[in-house]
């Protein structure tokens, strides 16, 4: 093996061994060895010791750098690594505890070769915390990397500066949110990371972390785990027993390394997240699913339960899979409170166990629960016979409240109001609680939102669209803005208010270059502001929508709660960029450029900064993140098949 490999030793003459043992047998001819010194006199004796043992290397060893004196777990590797980096270029780093598979060398060695120009990959990691996370190409893009075995290149090493001097800016920026979305996730992460730069915790990798995040940097993880720790004893730095969440087994096979998408896994991100925090082994991918899915050709009866069929959001999704199981030969009905269409496999829910009872399915799949006849408690007595899956679309079963919108922290509310809404939470979380359903989430906000109500992770399925052509229509303006919403001047999920304030304020600062606003979604309403207009049209057909889309400037998301709006998807399907309020799963739709675009819901001023710098700017992406329409079915029916042990 060519790549160098620094190993940063202290006093565990047992497990430096080990390592070194190995580094020899995998054929690794460049070692550089660092040693931190003693913290007391009674440490003197380890230390010394773990030295002899890298003099027994010297056939590999090519050279070492020791410290009289103990810098700190912080220090020791900061200054490690620059001494490592000051004779290569490129390079591998290894902990003493850090005993990497013989599989390690080949994997990084690839990654190194194939991403050495990509400036935004910023590290390989070796080491898998999940165990193993099936998806393609044998390694993913994440925003969270972890140091158990890593490499990275001389540049990107020398870009770092421990003490990340623009730090308080990122922060001020809600750099945390914009990557991880409003969630506790992003909230530990700075947290952490305060605590590092504080000194409470004597660490640098959050720091490295942190500093790729404000560079948008991302980092390599393989697809099984490839470093096993042995470091799980009373003698270790920061950590003394193995969680429960940790996979600590290591591939016995080499990893298939093929070219993917530099995009980040938030899925992976987040269930690392929840599983450390429940301290649990974590869920299969949602790319397992898929797998699972495509391969399976059990033909299955599913009955799907929707509020009604014809509709944005929840509705689409529901009648689109439904539409697609029936194309693949499964047998489905869509069972719904308010039939708008004229299919013959849609039912209005009436008397819906005698529809059971004829019809037999395999699986339940709900998608709105509430806006129908059915009671929780009556689905869940159903779910110890057939298997139920549930989508949350919405923050129906994380919240007390039985009005839109739907809050989770009801911290406005008054006595009255508020002891309402614990006791309609308590009826919920305790039909959860019985009931053996299984749940899924389109966003990784919404799989957070429900863990911190209920203990329970949800398997992720993102959704898609079906890709649709515009229709020609007329639109009475040749430069606009779009808000796309189902009552927008009154909807309480919207934040139609601000847009309307900043846009006149926009328009204001910009002059000859301002723009209309055309609102899709309300009644008929026509407002002269300035030299500019205001144009409130009525709901439209899809590809009407898509049309205005594709002729419109950019297309904003303003809201105060939402999940995984579809609106996005369908305009980067016309290729127009979005900006959205930081709120709920919006930020983890957006691509990188358009996360620079979010703002502050209700602040107006915000917005407006945004508007501005996004009319006077021509970028437009057309590299986003999306799942299609395929993978989402398909990902449905893996699960399915799982449900019915298929």
């Amino acid at each position: 093996m060519e790549a160098p490999v620094l190993l940063l030793i202290y006093n565990r003459p047992k497990q430096t061994e080990q390592v070194l043992k190995r580094l020899k047998e995998c054929g690794i001819q460049s070692v550089y060895v660092s040693a931190d010194g003693p913290k007391i006199a009674t440490e003197r004796k380890l230390t010394e010791e773990v030295r002899s043992i890298v003099n027994r290397f010297d056939s590999i060893v090519k050279n070492t750098q020791s410290f009289e004196q103990n810098h700190g777990c912080k220090n020791a590797v900061i200054s490690g690594i620059d001494w490592f980096f000051d004779q290569v270029e490129e390079g591998i780093i290894l902990e003493d505890d850090c005993l990497p598979s013989p599989h390690f060398f080949p994997f990084v060695e690839d990654l190194l070769n194939r991403c050495r120009n990509e400036r935004k990959v910023m590290m390989i990691g070796g080491n898998n915390p999940l165990g193993e996370w099936q998806t393609e190409g044998g390694h993913f893009f994440s925003r969270i990397g972890t140091i158990w075995g890593w490499a990275t290149w001389k540049d990107r090493w020398e870009a770092f500066d421990v003490e990340l001097p623009e730090f308080d800016d990122f922060v001020l920026n809600q750099g945390f949110e914009r990557v991880f979305g409003p969630t506790k996730l992003a909230a530990s992460r700075l947290e952490l990371t305060r605590k590092s730069l504080r000194g409470e915790i004597d660490t640098w990798d959050y720091q490295w972390n942190t500093h790729i995040l404000m560079n948008h940097g991302l980092t390599v993880i393989p697809e099984e785990n490839l470093i096993e720790n042995i470091g799980f004893e009373n003698d270790g730095t920061n950590i003394h027993s193995k969680p429960n969440w940790i996979v600590n087994e290591v591939s016995n096979k080499p990893l298939k390394v093929a070219s993917r998408p530099i995009l980040p896994d938030r899925e992976f991100e987040m269930e690392w997240e929840l599983a450390r925090r429940s301290d649990l082994p974590a869920n299969a991918s949602s790319f397992s699913f898929l797998g699972k899915g495509k391969k399976e050709k059990k033909k299955l009866n599913i009955l799907i339960i929707n509020s009604t069929d014809i509709g944005s959001g929840a509705e689409k999704i529901a009648f689109t899979l439904h539409q697609r199981l029936l194309e693949l030969g499964h047998e489905s009905q869509l069972l719904v409170q308010v039939k708008k269409s004229e299919l013959k496999s849609i039912h209005a829910i009436g008397d819906w166990k005698s529809r059971i009872a004829d019809f037999q399915p395999d699986v339940i799949h709900v998608h709105n629960l509430h806006g129908t006849s059915i009671q929780m408690k009556e689905l869940v007595a159903v779910s110890v016979r057939i298997p139920v899956l549930f989508t949350l679309h919405d923050s129906w079963l994380v919240t007390g409240s039985s009005n839109h919108p739907f809050e989770p922290n009801p911290q406005k509310l008054n006595l009255l109001e508020l002891m309402d809404w614990k006791k309609e939470f308590g009826v919920r979380r305790n039909a959860i609680e019985k009931s053996n359903f299984l749940f899924t989430a389109p966003s990784q906000w919404m799989r957070e939102l429900f863990f911190n109500a209920h203990g329970i992770r949800p398997f992720c399925i993102p959704n898609a669209i079906e890709k649709v052509e515009p229709n020609e229509v007329e639109i009475p303006s040749e430069k606009f803005i779009l808000f796309v919403a189902n009552r927008p001047e009154t909807n309480p999920y919207k934040d139609f208010a601000t847009l309307k304030k900043a846009w006149k304020k926009a328009n204001n600062k910009l002059g000859k270059n301002g723009c209309d606003l055309i609102v899709l979604g309300g009644g008929t309403k026509t407002e002269k502001i300035g030299n500019r207009t205001l144009f409130i049209l009525e709901k439209q057909e899809p590809e009407n929508v898509l049309a205005f889309m594709k002729e419109s400037l950019l297309v904003i998301q303003a809201s105060v709660q939402d999940n995984a709006p579809l609106t996005i998807l369908e305009a980067h399907s016309v290729g127009k960029n979005v900006i959205g309020s930081l709120v709920g799963g919006i930020p983890e739709l957006m691509s990188e450029h358009e996360q620079d675009r979010l703002y502050e819901a209700e602040n107006a001023d915000d917005l407006c900064e945004k508007l501005i710098a996004a009319i006077r700017s021509e970028t437009r992406d057309r590299d986003k993140e999306k799942c299609s329409l395929d993978s989402m079915v398909n990902m449905y029916l893996g699960h399915y098949l799982s449900l019915i042990n298929a």
